[in-house]
């Protein structure tokens, strides 16, 4: 066991002085980390996979950081769309098809040449062990800088990040929502945060609704769950404002 984190150390520190990029590099190690998986046979291996899991997971997010960082201090800043790309690329390990495809997401707000950013993706490895990471990162001195961040703020779930924004309020508001894997029950969590110039505040939520999904419609969130998991013809539905200020309940009503 001593040898085996021996050797992994070193090897993680070759990874990190080679020439490739950050975001190669975070790649490399997931590929790396996925091979043994695949590879272990005995309870002794499945041992040394969970060590080096969480070895690993916490580098490859540290990585990721740097990557977008140096991105985004570029003298050709990256659109946000071609950061999810790159970050995507970066997560993705084995084919990108439905089941197996990286989660990442990176909203602009401000209509600057040098807006904020709010990043949010997914370190999927299994059901169990996925990291989720969701900062903001923004202009301080002349440069961008990672201003705020949640290492690991829904863990195990799908992630879906939007904007919540009323008219052209320039406040940093959005929702981010998902399901567990491998959760019979299917349920649904949803979080909604606010930036405040320092830090990521949870201003609203709905967390463990069974068979649960979520619709914004312009103003509204609307959530459809089951009350009770047993009796899939009782379902509760709940209509939610966005105002300027707060997420408020407008309406509900039960399908019996």
């Amino acid at each position: 066991m001593k040898v085996f984190l021996v050797v992994f150390v070193a090897w993680s520190f070759a990874v990190r002085a080679s020439a490739q990029s950050e975001f190669d590099k975070a790649n490399e190690l997931l590929r790396t980390m996925q091979s043994h998986r695949l590879a272990s046979r005995t309870s002794e291996d499945r041992d040394r996979v969970g060590i080096e899991v969480n070895l690993t997971l916490p580098a490859v997010g540290d990585l990721l950081t740097n990557a977008i960082l140096k991105s985004l201090n570029a003298n050709s800043q990256p659109q946000a769309e071609e950061l999810a790309r790159r970050i995507k690329a970066a997560l993705q390990v084995g084919p990108a098809e439905p089941g197996n495809e990286a989660e990442a997401f990176v909203l602009p707000f401000g209509n600057s040449p040098t807006p904020l950013y709010v990043v949010a993706y997914n370190i999927a490895f299994c059901a169990v062990c996925t990291r989720s990471w969701l900062g903001a990162f923004g202009r301080k001195d002349g440069r961008y800088s990672l201003i705020a961040m949640d290492p690991n703020f829904l863990p195990n779930q799908s992630i879906t990040v939007v904007p919540l924004m009323i008219g052209g309020s320039n406040e940093v508001r959005f929702l981010v929502y998902g399901t567990l894997w491998g959760d019979t029950r299917n349920r649904l969590n949803a979080v909604a945060y606010r930036f405040d110039g320092h830090a990521l505040k949870e201003v609203w939520s709905r967390i463990g609704l069974p068979r649960g999904s979520l619709e914004i419609k312009a103003r509204t969130i609307i959530l459809s769950y089951l009350v009770d998991p047993r009796s899939p013809q009782d379902e509760k539905r709940e209509t939610y404002l966005v105002t300027p200020t707060s997420i408020e309940l407008q309406k509900e009503s039960n399908t019996p």
